[in-house]
């Protein structure tokens, strides 16, 4: 049996269940907030902006192009050692999250991605600053969208930190660190 890891800066309880959905939810809210001129959303979008339009050029590509994979909007995800989960903690949770170990719980799908082409993509693209216009009137840089159809492609090499996407909810079983 596969251990899995999952890391939140919320503190749960043993046996809570995180159902898919929840970053995505998030997202969706502030995004919504943003188009309302919502002080409180602007305020959200501006302190993590790269992770918005990340997560919106990521899904815009996925809808697209690989319309049958798990959108990252609607899942839950974990990784498969906890290594990777304690090297997602200290380079984008500053070392203040809780890691739990879990339990999928009837996963539909399973998707094993490579994290680091979201947060390298310069690494992995041909383009230099090439700029096209994508949804809600964003610029977003050409290497952006070459590293979100290498991710939704299932690219993976030596330097891969694989998350996994999960279509189904988790259940906490206990809190790693």
């Amino acid at each position: 049996m596969i251990t899995y890891f999952h890391v939140s800066k919320e503190k749960f309880d043993s046996g809570y269940v995180i159902t898919k959905g929840f970053w995505g939810k998030m997202v969706r809210e502030v995004m919504r907030g943003v188009d309302q001129n919502c002080q409180e959303c602007l305020e959200n979008y501006n302190k993590n902006k790269s992770s918005f339009d990340y997560e919106q050029v990521f899904e815009h590509v996925r809808a697209n192009e690989f319309p049958n994979k798990i959108s990252r909007l609607d899942c839950c995800f974990v990784f498969d050692n906890l290594d990777s989960a304690n090297w997602f903690n200290k380079e984008y949770r500053e070392n203040n999250a809780n890691i739990y170990e879990v339990e999928l719980l009837n996963p539909s799908d399973i998707l094993e991605m490579d994290f680091k082409v979201i947060t390298d993509p310069i690494s992995y693209s041909s383009h230099k600053e090439v700029y096209v216009n994508v949804d809600r009137n964003h610029i977003i840089n050409k290497i952006i969208i070459e590293g979100a159809r290498k991710y939704w492609s299932g690219y993976m090499d030596n330097k891969s930190v694989k998350e996994i996407l999960v279509d189904g909810d988790i259940k906490l079983l206990s809190k790693v660190n």
